[in-house]
């Protein structure tokens, strides 16, 4: 387990890498980039829930590299292939664990209220990239399909576990912490 434990954690100092040079880039203040820069990194990168369970061998540390990455790519200079990459990065990361599809929606809407609606559109189809492997399951076999990523969360991963629904409602609340 050593070489994913060693991936996700790579994947996750990414993150924190991009984030502290995304503020390093963003500070006007002459000489307090640095400073700026490190405090983000330090705040990014001592999350408590970043480092718990960013760095196991799970799809947590891809979906924080993709996302940041994918933020990154729509921030930039506007233009259609940086909204397709960044289309592609959310949509990689929304493919690697559904809890990141919000930053997808998020992005998405950045596009249709800031952006083009042509850039939008690059995004939208750079979104559909990672999952074109889902599709064709789904063309495939829908129920398998729609069973696995749906119904089984939503009606059977509960069956026979008494705090799941207060488990869930824990888990969709905790972007307060």
């Amino acid at each position: 387990w050593r070489g994913p434990h060693l991936v996700a954690a790579l994947l996750s100092c990414g993150a924190v890498a991009l984030t502290a040079d995304f503020v390093y880039r963003r500070t006007s203040l002459p000489g307090w980039q640095s400073t700026a820069a490190c405090v983000a990194a330090l705040l990014a990168g001592l999350n408590a829930v970043l480092y718990e369970f960013a760095t196991t061998a799970q799809a947590y540390g891809a979906c924080t590299f993709l996302t940041v990455a994918a933020f990154r790519a729509a921030v930039a200079r506007p233009g259609f292939l940086r909204a397709l990459a960044a289309g592609c990065l959310a949509g990689a990361a929304a493919a690697c664990s559904l809890l990141a599809a919000p930053a997808s929606l998020v992005l998405l809407a950045w596009y249709c209220w800031l952006r083009r609606w042509r850039h939008s559109a690059g995004f939208l189809l750079g979104a559909v990239i990672p999952n074109v492997p889902l599709l064709i399951s789904f063309a495939r076999a829908p129920y398998p399909t729609w069973f696995n990523l749906v119904e089984y969360h939503v009606l059977f991963r509960s069956a026979r576990w008494t705090g799941a629904a207060p488990h869930d409602f824990e888990i969709l609340t905790s972007w307060v912490d």
